[in-house]
This record gives structure tokens, C-alpha cells and sequence, in this order.
């Protein structure tokens, strides 16, 4: 419909057209056209979501698209649409950071999503909701550790809870934490711990992540070997390996300037 390329002049079209569509009901149910548009489109990577958060921002209309998620929530809760809601809560939770300002709001999200799930398998479409969850509340914490100072007593705060994190994202009890798994939030805990002058556990951390891209790179398909490439180049970067990291990043094209992803800390 409307969600192609926005622009300053289609904002105030946009945030007519949800109001439109909150005006009116999904026929013979009890919620509007645009919760039923929000269901359709719940991800918070999509044109749909930037073009509907810029307008609203833009217009003065971020209180309006707020509570527009919220009510597709509390239908979607009505009609047992789990896995919808938790897309929906990952949006919010980006409105709020992101667009409203509100970062509590958006790591209660995060955390409620990661305590709700904390069974799920990555494999799944809930575990990957989790997953990015997760990712989310790495990326937080380490932030909130950098700017508080390494060694500071509140940089302290959030690097344990960057280890709690970690134990929610393995199918391990071990409390000793004798197995880390092959993911952010592991890649996160090691960068803490490596700023934080504790390398053997930080070798710990990145190991996993390390030994899963070599085995991507070393297997049959060849298709699969740029992830394996930007798996490792991801390790590589938060273990400080500057020069393979670049090598890796020379040899796919994309320099040190370039975004590159999973480790912005901010």
C-alpha cells in the first residue's frame, strides 16, 4: 500500500493513513484494520516499521504509533498470537529506544522476552525472537559498562549481568560456565571480559564462536563461506586481532570505515 520509499513530504500521508486504518474495524472482529496491518507486518527490520516510525516522529505522532502497537499486542495476547506478539514486543522495544527515547522501557522488553523464552531453541522462530532479544541486551550492557568506566563498580553491575545472559542463552546449568555457546552475547561477555584485563576467560568466550566459522568454512558448500567469514571476522574484531580481522575485511571488500555490524557498541 502506502510503505514504499518515505520521504518529508509523505509523512503526514502516512500517519493519515494508520489513523484511517485504526478508524475502522476488521469486519465481524473486535479490532481495527491497522492492528490486523500491524500483524502483518510485526518486524522491526522493515521499510514498514522505518516508514511508520519516521512519520511519527517527524508529525509529533510517536504517542499515537506507541499505543498502536500496544493495542496490536493486547489483541494479538486475545487471540493466543504468541509468536506475533513477541515480533510486535521487539518493535516496541526498538520505538522506545530508538524513536521516543525511553531506554528502561525498551531493556524491560528485551528482558521479559528473554525470561518468558528462556527454553526456547535458537532454531525455532521463538528462539530467534529470544536470540535477538538477547543481542539486544548484550549490546546494552556492554555500552552501559564501557561508558561507566572499566573497573567501576557500575561497569561491575553490567558485566554480571552480561554473564547471567549468557547462562540464559545455553542449554547448560553449569554454573562454572564450562560451556559457552557460539553466539553474541558470548562474542559481548568476552569483550568485557578482555577490557576488563581477564584474557583466559575472555579466550573462553571467543573460542566457541572461533571453532563454529572454521567449521563453516571447512565444510562442502561453498555458499555458506562468506557467513563463516563474517562469523569469524565478527570473533576476530572483539578479541582485538586487528590484523586478521582486516585481512578478512580486505579480502571481502569492506573496510575498517564500514559498518559491519553485530559488535556497534552505542
Amino acid at each position: 500500500m502506502l510503505f514504499r520509499s518515505n520521504d518529508e513530504h509523505l509523512y503526514k500521508d502516512t500517519i493519515d493513513m494508520l489513523k484511517k486504518l485504526q478508524s475502522e474495524e476488521v469486519a465481524g472482529k473486535e479490532y481495527s484494520r491497522l492492528t490486523a496491518s500491524l500483524w502483518e507486518n510485526p518486524y522491526c527490520d522493515t521499510t514498514y516499521f522505518d516508514n511508520c516510525a519516521d512519520a511519527a516522529r517527524e508529525t509529533g505522532e510517536l504517542d499515537f504509533l506507541v499505543e498502536a502497537y500496544r493495542e496490536a499486542i493486547r489483541a494479538a495476547k486475545k487471540e493466543a498470537k504468541n509468536i506475533i506478539v513477541s515480533w510486535l514486543e521487539l518493535s516496541l522495544a526498538r520505538l522506545y529506544r530508538e524513536f521516543v527515547g525511553d531506554e528502561k522501557k525498551a531493556v524491560r522488553t528485551w528482558e521479559r522476552i528473554v525470561d518468558t523464552f528462556a527454553a526456547s531453541k535458537e532454531e525455532d522462530e521463538i528462539g530467534e525472537v529470544k536470540g535477538i532479544a538477547s543481542n539486544c541486551l548484550a549490546r546494552y550492557s556492554i555500552s552501559q559498562a564501557v561508558n561507566a568506566g572499566i573497573g567501576s563498580a557500575e561497569a561491575e553491575k553490567h558485566g554480571k549481568k552480561l554473564e547471567k545472559l549468557v547462562r540464559k542463552t545455553t542449554a547448560s546449568a553449569n554454573e562454572a560456565m564450562s560451556w559457552i555457546p557460539a553466539n553474541t552475547p558470548a562474542l559481548v561477555l568476552g569483550l568485557w571480559y578482555r577490557l576488563s584485563g581477564r584474557q583466559e576467560e575472555a579466550d573462553a568466550c571467543f573460542r566457541p564462536s572461533i571453532k563454529e566459522a572454521i567449521q563453516i568454512l571447512s565444510d562442502d558448500d561453498p555458499e555458506n563461506d562468506i557467513r563463516g567469514l563474517f562469523e569469524l571476522q565478527s570473533a576476530l574484531m572483539v578479541a582485538g586481532d586487528d590484523s586478521n580481522y582486516l585481512a578478512i575485511a580486505y579480502y571481502l571488500g569492506v573496510y575498517k570505515d564500514d559498518e559491519l555490524g553485530i559488535m556497534k557498541i552505542g
